[in-house]
């Protein structure tokens, strides 16, 4: 044990400088004034501690490392405590997490030097693009335009990037600042791509999500598990057919869905809908339909085709009673349109001024009021129509409700398709 208690600093000075060699050991160490040395090794130390925590490293890189870039350990210097190290970058995973920053000004390729695991580096440049003191420091990516010193206030969100928050900013200068190290030594935060197996068998939303990789899924289950229930809903065709992907069709910001296809077959068609085509009386309750759907090939002179979804009397053309949504290229300018109809009698088919996109989502929904008098239509949430008129009721005028595609060149060999993610009809008191 060396007791230090109420000695001068000289006398101490001295002992550390011609006893111990910069070098002092022991079990206990308690001084009133301060004490100079190289290095300091003790079972236990009690007190406060100014500075950083650091190890010895060498730049084995091809770059001169600066201070404060973060590093990756890459080996060991022979039998010794240095660690090899390069810089970090989080769109690398090789070269991530960092084990710290660099604490010298500089250091050179094959030079030595230390990092900084915890602790202040002082005399930093942290005067990078909109830094302000408080803020976080991550490990940037490698296409950071604006990090410095392969450090950035931007929380990296590509796919294959690894996030790791390595400490925040104190003073703010190009010479002068000052960094608080305290995240090193793995990647810490949640990861943005999450692999894992699940079984979806519920319903869920998706929207918005993107899924890289994705293979053996079921269908979407708002979808194929309603169709197999009880018989419900049914699939009528003729030339074509409606099958679930266990991929992705079109895009990743959808999980499975139905391609409602018309085959080769100069009329093919094919319909998916209630199995009853007597299911839906207006005028008895509220009542609403809602798809998601996407056409990835419009219509056109060559190989035309018509789309109906929504309330129908008829699952192989226009029928004579309905509210539903309708595209043919030569209606509307090939907008989407509404048709509201009761025992053929209403109006032209009503142009809602929503271009039909190739390969665009649009959801459709239609809300019909208790007393049967009002018929709303909403395209991706907006108002798009309301009809008062021609709006079929009364138990003569019964409807299904679904959605279908229906070619129409004569001698045409091409399949035309309908994509839908989604098909949901409620009644008060209900919902299928």
């Amino acid at each position: 044990m060396a007791l230090f208690d109420n000695i001068e600093r000289g006398e101490i000075e001295d002992i550390v400088k011609r006893k111990l060699k910069g070098n002092i050991f022991c079990n206990s160490l308690t001084a009133t004034t301060t004490v100079t040395a190289e290095q300091v090794i003790a079972t236990e130390f009690l007190g406060r501690l100014q500075g950083q925590v650091s190890v010895p490293v060498k730049n084995t890189g091809a770059s001169i490392l600066y201070k404060g870039t973060p590093v990756y350990i890459t080996g060991t210097v022979g039998a010794t405590t240095t660690l090899e190290v390069e810089q970090a970058f989080a769109d690398d995973p090789s070269k991530m997490p960092a084990v710290g920053l660099v604490l010298d000004d500089s250091i050179a390729v094959n030079g030595q030097g230390h990092a900084v695991i915890l602790g202040t580096i002082s005399k930093a440049d942290t005067s990078g693009t909109g830094w302000t003191v408080g803020q976080t420091l991550y490990v940037a990516p490698s296409t950071d335009p604006i990090a410095l010193n392969g450090l950035t206030i931007t929380r990296p969100t590509a796919a294959g990037d690894l996030v790791q928050n390595l400490g925040r900013l104190g003073r703010i200068n190009s010479n002068t600042g000052e960094i608080i190290v305290s995240g090193s030594g793995r990647s810490n935060d949640v990861p943005n791509t999450i692999s894992t197996d699940i079984d979806y068998t519920g319903t869920h939303d998706f929207t918005g999500a993107t899924v890289l990789g994705a293979t053996n899924y079921v269908a979407n289950p708002n979808i194929k598990n309603d169709m197999n229930a009880l018989g419900e809903l049914t699939a009528a065709n003729s030339g074509g057919s409606t099958s679930f992907t266990t991929t992705f069709i079109g895009t990743t910001e959808s999980l499975c869905i139905a391609n409602s296809g018309t085959g080769t077959s100069a009329t093919g068609r094919a319909f998916v809908g209630l199995a009853a085509s007597d299911a839906i009386e207006f005028g008895t309750r509220a009542i609403s339909y809602t798809a998601v759907h996407s056409i990835p090939i419009l219509s056109n002179g060559t190989i035309p085709f018509t789309v109906r979804s929504g309330f129908l009397d008829s699952n192989s053309g226009a029928g004579v009673d309905g509210a539903y949504f309708f595209y043919q290229h030569l209606t509307n300018s090939g907008n989407w349109s509404i048709v509201t109809q009761s025992n053929s009698i209403g109006p032209a088919p009503v142009d809602t001024g929503v271009a039909v996109v190739a390969g665009s989502w649009y959801k459709f929904r239609i809300e019909v009021n208790a007393a049967g008098t009002s018929v709303k239509y909403y395209i991706n949430g907006t108002l798009v129509h309301t009809e008062t008129a021609s709006i079929p009721t009364g138990s003569t005028r019964r409807l299904s409700a679904g959605f279908g595609i229906i070619k129409s060149a004569s001698g045409s060999s091409a399949s035309r398709s309908l994509y839908t993610d989604y098909f949901e009809v409620a009644m008060e008191g209900s919902t299928r």
